[in-house]
């Protein structure tokens, strides 16, 4: 389950599978890997944030954490011929609001949203929504770059 508000970033990337399957280095168009494929968008955030600060790591089965607690959750849909990921990141953690609407999650049980999620505000990340996007984007770009310099490759 996801909350989302205006101090969420919901982001997304298409890439097709061929390109996303020689990123990943897995051989062949056939070739699929769900945790290959959220490995390597996960990768692509965390580089993007990590070099303005904080540490950041890959925690769970898709979720980004920054010093410790859980900023981010991520999904993809793998088709036939691309892959769409998506994902959330937090600029502030409205967490009234997700310790009312939202459950647990089972593989928590008896933990309070509060010990384990946060937003990059309350961490003292330096970031605006615009910066984000920025940083996000022009990862996105550095790591699809064709050999040909053409984008997106």
């Amino acid at each position: 389950t996801v909350y989302h508000d205006t101090d969420n970033l919901n982001y997304s990337f298409i890439v097709p599978r061929a390109r996303l399957n020689a990123l990943c280095g897995l051989a062949g168009e056939g070739a699929l890997s769900t945790s290959a494929y959220i490995d390597f968008f996960r990768g692509l955030v965390i580089s993007a944030l990590a070099a303005h600060g904080g540490r950041w790591t890959a925690t769970g089965t898709s979720d980004i954490s920054l010093n410790g607690r859980k900023v981010s959750g991520n999904a993809q849909r793998i088709a036939r011929r691309a892959v769409l990921h998506h994902g959330t990141l937090m600029l502030r953690c409205p967490l009234a609001a997700i310790e009312r609407y939202l459950p647990v999650p089972p593989d928590r049980p008896g933990v309070a949203h509060a010990d384990f999620i946060t937003g990059l505000s309350e961490e003292g990340y330096p970031a605006d929504m615009q910066q984000l996007q920025a940083w996000l984007a022009a990862e996105f770009g550095r790591r699809l770059q064709s050999p040909d310099g053409s984008f997106p490759g």
